[in-house]
C-alpha cells in the first residue's frame, strides 16, 4: 500500500515496475512450469471427464517431459532442488 503526501492511497499487489509475477519456463498440453523469485510452480489441468486411470497415465507423461526439461535447464537449478522430482 502506498500513501501520497496529499492523503490519497493506492494498493499495489506486488512491487511496481518489477515485471510479471511468474515467468513461464515450459508448457505441456495439460500443464505449465512457472518460476517465481523463490520457487518453481508445477500446474496441471486435467478435465474430470477423463477419468482417474487416464489422468494418472497422462500425469506420468507430463512428469517425464517436465523432468527432462528441468534436467536440460540445469544451469539455473541446483541438483539438490531436483532430487525430490525423481521420487514422484
Amino acid at each position: 500500500m502506498e500513501t501520497l503526501d496529499n492523503g490519497t492511497s493506492s494498493f499495489h499487489p506486488y512491487a511496481s515496475d518489477s515485471g510479471h509475477r511468474y515467468k513461464t519456463l515450459f508448457r505441456t498440453p495439460h500443464g505449465e512450469v512457472k518460476e517465481t523469485k523463490k520457487s518453481i510452480i508445477f500446474q496441471f489441468r486435467f478435465p474430470k471427464r477423463y477419468g482417474k486411470i487416464l489422468i494418472v497415465s497422462m500425469l506420468r507423461d507430463e512428469h517425464l517431459s517436465i523432468l527432462s526439461f528441468l534436467k536440460s535447464y540445469r544451469k539455473l537449478y541446483k541438483p539438490h532442488r531436483m532430487k525430490y522430482l525423481s521420487t514422484i
